[in-house]
């Protein structure tokens, strides 16, 4: 019962560590003066597991330790209907068309993450 209790207490110190250290990072994703639908801002490190964020409104938000990461952004070819399956052949042709994501942004733009809530924004024209 000692040792179950000891595992308990080290695996909720080892959990507690593990987010402290992430900040909350958030912007907006613009192409040109109109904000992107929706997409996913994804933030790869160097090594690691990548952590994406959706964007919706031009908008994101995510929580990634500080750190050296690709930043690559995509567009999502068009809204989900109301009960959450992928809209018809005829209803995505009357959607709105997927957005063009430059290949810098494909890619991935270098950035680095160093302090407390950082703003990033991205216009895909620039």
């Amino acid at each position: 019962m000692r040792t179950l209790s000891l595992l308990v207490g080290l695996a909720a110190l080892a959990g507690c560590g593990s987010s402290d250290n992430r900040v909350i990072v958030s912007g907006t994703v613009m192409n040109g003066a109109a904000p992107l639908a929706s997409g996913i801002v994804r933030f790869t490190p160097d090594a690691g597991v990548p952590i994406a964020a959706g964007i919706s409104d031009g908008k994101y938000s995510a929580q990634v330790p500080p750190g050296k990461y690709k930043v690559t952004i995509e567009a999502n070819s068009g809204p989900m209907v109301g009960n959450g399956m992928a809209p018809s052949s005829e209803e995505r042709v009357k959607g709105p068309k997927l957005t063009p994501i430059p290949e810098k942004y494909r890619a991935g733009v270098p950035t680095e993450i160093a302090g407390p809530n950082p703003a990033l924004d991205f216009d895909l024209t620039k």
